[in-house]
Protein backbone atom coordinates (compact mmCIF):
# COMPACT_ATOMS: atom_id res chain seq x y z
CA UNK A 1 0.00 0.00 0.00
CA UNK A 2 1.47 3.27 -0.46
CA UNK A 3 1.25 6.24 1.44
CA UNK A 4 -0.43 8.60 -0.81
CA UNK A 5 -3.08 6.30 -1.76
CA UNK A 6 -3.99 6.28 1.62
CA UNK A 7 -3.64 10.09 2.07
CA UNK A 8 -6.58 10.19 -0.55
CA UNK A 9 -8.56 7.73 0.78
CA UNK A 10 -9.47 10.16 3.81
CA UNK A 11 -11.38 12.25 1.66
CA UNK A 12 -13.42 9.67 1.24
CA UNK A 13 -13.38 8.08 5.06
CA UNK A 14 -13.37 10.52 7.82
CA UNK A 15 -12.44 8.01 10.06
CA UNK A 16 -9.10 6.36 11.65
CA UNK A 17 -7.19 4.87 9.57
CA UNK A 18 -4.27 2.51 10.18
CA UNK A 19 -1.85 1.14 7.47
CA UNK A 20 -1.45 -2.83 7.69
CA UNK A 21 2.16 -2.62 6.64
CA UNK A 22 2.76 -6.43 7.37
CA UNK A 23 -0.53 -7.42 5.02
CA UNK A 24 -1.53 -9.30 8.00
CA UNK A 25 -5.60 -8.33 7.27
CA UNK A 26 -4.60 -9.61 3.25
CA UNK A 27 -3.21 -12.66 4.79
CA UNK A 28 -6.19 -13.36 6.82
CA UNK A 29 -8.42 -12.87 3.67
CA UNK A 30 -6.91 -15.37 1.84
CA UNK A 31 -3.70 -13.52 0.66
CA UNK A 32 -5.73 -13.45 -2.71
CA UNK A 33 -4.60 -11.78 -5.90
CA UNK A 34 -6.24 -10.88 -9.07
CA UNK A 35 -5.02 -13.25 -12.28
CA UNK A 36 -5.02 -13.22 -15.29
CA UNK A 37 -6.85 -16.64 -16.44
CA UNK A 38 -5.48 -18.75 -19.48
CA UNK A 39 -8.96 -19.14 -20.80
CA UNK A 40 -9.36 -16.90 -23.56
CA UNK A 41 -13.44 -16.46 -23.32
CA UNK A 42 -12.58 -15.82 -19.46
CA UNK A 43 -11.13 -12.54 -20.59
CA UNK A 44 -13.82 -11.44 -22.36
CA UNK A 45 -15.56 -11.93 -19.00
CA UNK A 46 -13.03 -10.28 -17.08
CA UNK A 47 -12.74 -7.17 -19.60
CA UNK A 48 -17.05 -6.71 -19.58
CA UNK A 49 -15.91 -7.07 -15.05
CA UNK A 50 -13.83 -4.28 -15.62
CA UNK A 51 -15.51 -2.03 -17.71
CA UNK A 52 -18.54 -2.13 -15.47
CA UNK A 53 -16.51 -1.35 -12.53
CA UNK A 54 -14.81 1.27 -14.24
CA UNK A 55 -18.80 2.95 -15.04
CA UNK A 56 -19.80 2.47 -11.77
CA UNK A 57 -16.99 3.80 -10.24
CA UNK A 58 -17.39 6.98 -12.01
CA UNK A 59 -20.67 7.08 -11.53
CA UNK A 60 -19.95 7.51 -7.64
CA UNK A 61 -17.29 9.96 -8.36
CA UNK A 62 -14.65 8.01 -7.05
CA UNK A 63 -11.42 8.80 -9.05
CA UNK A 64 -8.34 6.37 -8.01
CA UNK A 65 -4.61 6.15 -8.46
CA UNK A 66 -2.24 3.52 -10.57
CA UNK A 67 0.25 3.69 -7.63
CA UNK A 68 -0.03 0.95 -4.94
CA UNK A 69 0.02 -3.06 -4.91
CA UNK A 70 -3.30 -3.01 -7.36
CA UNK A 71 -3.25 -6.84 -7.71
CA UNK A 72 -4.10 -7.87 -3.97
CA UNK A 73 -8.04 -8.80 -3.17
CA UNK A 74 -8.62 -7.34 -0.34
CA UNK A 75 -12.27 -7.63 1.55
CA UNK A 76 -14.00 -6.59 4.94
CA UNK A 77 -13.06 -7.93 8.70
CA UNK A 78 -15.42 -6.85 10.99
CA UNK A 79 -14.06 -7.54 14.80
CA UNK A 80 -16.19 -7.94 18.08
CA UNK A 81 -15.49 -5.54 21.06
CA UNK A 82 -13.29 -8.65 22.33
CA UNK A 83 -11.19 -8.39 19.25
CA UNK A 84 -12.33 -11.56 17.92
CA UNK A 85 -13.03 -11.76 13.95
CA UNK A 86 -17.12 -11.78 13.99
CA UNK A 87 -17.35 -11.48 9.88
CA UNK A 88 -15.34 -11.48 7.17
CA UNK A 89 -16.03 -11.01 3.60
CA UNK A 90 -13.50 -11.19 0.45
CA UNK A 91 -13.54 -8.85 -1.86
CA UNK A 92 -14.72 -10.15 -5.55
CA UNK A 93 -14.07 -7.75 -8.67
CA UNK A 94 -16.65 -5.82 -9.65
CA UNK A 95 -19.28 -6.47 -6.87
CA UNK A 96 -20.72 -3.67 -4.60
CA UNK A 97 -20.10 -4.90 -1.26
CA UNK A 98 -22.64 -6.85 1.27
CA UNK A 99 -23.83 -3.67 2.75
CA UNK A 100 -27.10 -5.95 4.54
CA UNK A 101 -24.44 -8.40 5.63
CA UNK A 102 -21.64 -6.23 7.11
CA UNK A 103 -24.69 -3.87 8.70
CA UNK A 104 -26.31 -7.06 10.31
CA UNK A 105 -22.95 -8.05 11.68
CA UNK A 106 -22.70 -4.62 12.98
CA UNK A 107 -25.54 -4.45 14.55
CA UNK A 108 -25.47 -8.02 15.91
CA UNK A 109 -22.10 -7.15 17.93
CA UNK A 110 -23.85 -4.04 18.78
CA UNK A 111 -26.52 -6.07 20.45
CA UNK A 112 -24.35 -8.22 22.49
CA UNK A 113 -22.76 -5.59 24.18
CA UNK A 114 -26.17 -4.25 25.28
CA UNK A 115 -26.85 -7.42 26.29
CA UNK A 116 -23.94 -7.21 28.50
CA UNK A 117 -24.72 -3.61 30.21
Amino acid sequence: MDDQGLSDFTGFYPYPLYKDAELNFYNALGNRRLSIPFNPFSWIGGLFSIFFSSSRIKSKNISGNLAGEGILKGGVIIFGNDGAPQYAYQEELGSELPLEDILAAVYSIKRKADDKK
